[in-house]
């Protein structure tokens, strides 16, 4: 279990910022895949990395490393790249198989090791793809016309490996999408929403004077306003009462 955690906070110090120190430890630590990082021989093909990434948007973030080759007893080792491949390129390619939206959250960084502590590392080169978690632009749905994506799919990491997601994981994401919107919206007090009521209430006049504003309708001197609301302020707030004493009655099961 410690083991399992040092290679948790490893990841997470890595991720957070990245350097080549950090990567090393990764590397040298690194237990295996994870759901929130990968690692391949080389760059897939893009249709396959685009999966990857789409269940990574969806499931928290995280990072492919490439130039790790996994093992046939599921160990992994550091081969390194050939070459260090353009990342423009990467990138340009993966956007057809991505919402414009997500964009932003992709980013590649290049690492070379001229020498190590870790020896398994001198002389090789890596690159890590990098997947920022957006809670507001979840579910991250597959588009349509790309190849081995089915149109329409919510991707999620589960373990090492990437699935379309079932109905308790697509729940999970709508309601982290839910929850961070509901952060962002300001709060009142009690005593403020009642403020703003009550002036929304004094812009819509009971009684009107005879005068047309624009499309108003016209209204005789002593006659009712009809656009006014027909629950006053006062009966709103009784109302309201009432219904808070109802919820507090029914928590307490008593009778109201």
């Amino acid at each position: 279990m410690s083991r399992s955690r040092g290679v948790h906070e490893s990841f997470s110090r890595f991720f957070e910022a990245p350097s080549r120190e950090l990567l090393r430890e990764v590397l040298r630590d690194h237990g295996g895949e994870r759901p929130n990082f990968d690692f391949k021989a080389e760059w897939p093909e893009r249709h396959e990395l685009a999966r990857h990434v789409l269940g990574m948007l969806n499931s928290g973030g995280g990072c492919i490393v490439v130039g790790v080759s996994e093992q046939p007893d599921k160990t992994v080792i550091p081969t390194g790249l050939k070459a260090i491949s353009d990342k423009a390129d990467i990138e340009k390619s993966l956007r057809k198989f991505l919402p414009q939206e997500t964009h932003g959250q992709l980013s590649i960084l290049d690492f070379a090791y001229e020498a190590s502590e870790y020896p398994a590392l001198v002389g090789k080169k890596f690159q890590v793809l990098f997947v920022e978690y957006e809670p507001l632009n979840v579910p991250v749905i597959a588009p349509g016309g790309t190849t081995n994506l089915r149109e329409g799919a919510i991707y999620v990491r589960r373990l090492a490996s990437t699935e379309e997601a079932n109905h308790d994981e697509a729940k999970k994401i709508i309601d982290a999408r839910v929850e961070a919107a509901s952060a962002l919206r300001p709060t009142l007090d009690l005593k403020q929403h009642l403020k703003e009521l009550r002036a929304l209430y004094d812009e819509v006049p009971q009684y009107g004077e005879g005068m047309v504003y624009g499309s108003r309708m016209l209204f005789g001197l002593l006659g009712r306003n009809p656009n006014a609301p027909t629950e006053g302020f006062e009966q709103f707030v009784v109302r309201m009462i009432d219904h808070k004493k109802a919820i507090i009655s029914e928590a307490l099961s008593v009778s109201p």
